[in-house]
This record gives C-alpha cells, sequence and structure tokens, in this order.
C-alpha cells in the first residue's frame, strides 16, 4: 500500500556504483515500480516521473499535460516564446 503523499521515492543506486550499474538499476526500478504505481493511484494521477542524484536537480522523464493546459499554452505560446525586451530605464 502506497502514501497519501504527492511524492513517492525510490533508491536504486549507491555512490560507490558505475554508471553502467546505475543505468541498469533506474531502468529495472522504472518497469518494476511504475506499475505498482499506476496500479494504486491511477495513471490519470501520475504527473511527473523525475530522476534526481544525490546532488542534482531532478530531472523529468515523463510529465503529463492536460488538454486544457495544452490549449493555454498554445494559445499563449507567441507570447511566452518573444525574450524579455531590456529595460533602458
Amino acid at each position: 500500500m502506497l502514501g497519501n503523499g504527492p511524492v513517492y521515492t525510490l533508491k536504486v543506486g549507491r555512490i560507490d556504483m558505475t554508471t553502467p550499474e546505475l543505468v541498469k538499476n533506474i531502468i529495472q526500478a522504472t518497469y518494476k515500480f511504475l506499475p505498482h504505481i499506476l496500479e494504486e493511484v491511477g495513471v490519470e494521477q501520475v504527473r511527473q516521473i523525475s530522476i534526481k542524484g544525490y546532488n542534482s536537480p531532478s530531472l523529468p522523464i515523463y510529465n503529463y499535460i492536460s488538454p486544457e493546459e495544452a490549449q493555454v499554452y498554445l494559445q499563449n505560446k507567441d507570447t511566452l516564446l518573444k525574450a524579455p525586451e531590456e529595460s533602458n530605464e
């Protein structure tokens, strides 16, 4: 049974592991852990899946964007992508 919080953490490696060992563990953990999460909370509840190292930022590998969020983005894309003008004040 999973907790009620919005974030779940799964440790998949140790600092003394090689890069290939870490990659193998991440892939295996993903295939073994995600089905349990999806079954328990439902795929519609998963908004983001990230990988995070001990001293690194979270690196998203999956993000869910709702149709409403996508529509708002598309309507405002030109404004969002413009570089901010430098102020001469």
